[in-house]
């Protein structure tokens, strides 16, 4: 063996460096599949509760207690729920990138597949009435 063979056995020797092993990556890759569905579920709920907020707004009644429609639809729309969904469409974007492969795939791809996913669970989940 040459130098640096012996140089990097007794460094591996002096920090005790051990392999991971193998099931620790494959339950970090399930964790990370894991955490991007559900973050698409909560995404889901999260678009369910925008569509159902904007259907029962007072559409017919606005004009009686706002100036005008640019202050209606300022004043009512759900900030907070349209926040939280992208919060959520956010990490699970995030999340797809540390999974087995998620480099692979251009960031914009998976952020627009995330939230077609999203607002499609959004969509079932209102129909059903979750929201």
């Amino acid at each position: 063996m040459n130098d640096l063979s012996q140089k990097v056995l007794a460094e591996i020797r002096e920090k005790k460096i051990f392999p991971i092993p193998r099931w620790a990556f494959s339950t970090k890759n399930y964790a990370l599949w894991f955490i991007y569905v559900f973050f698409l579920f909560l995404g889901g709920l999260a678009s369910a509760v925008v569509a159902y907020l904007v259907k029962n707004n007072d559409w017919d009644i606005y004009h009686h207690l706002y100036d005008g429609f640019f202050q209606f639809v300022l004043l009512t729309a759900p900030y907070f729920w349209l926040i939280a969904l992208a919060f959520l469409m956010l990490v699970a974007e995030y999340n797809f990138k540390r999974v087995k492969g998620g480099y692979r795939y251009h960031p914009y791809l998976v952020a627009l597949a995330s939230i077609l996913i999203s607002l499609a669970l959004g969509a079932v989940f209102y129909h059903y009435g979750l929201e």
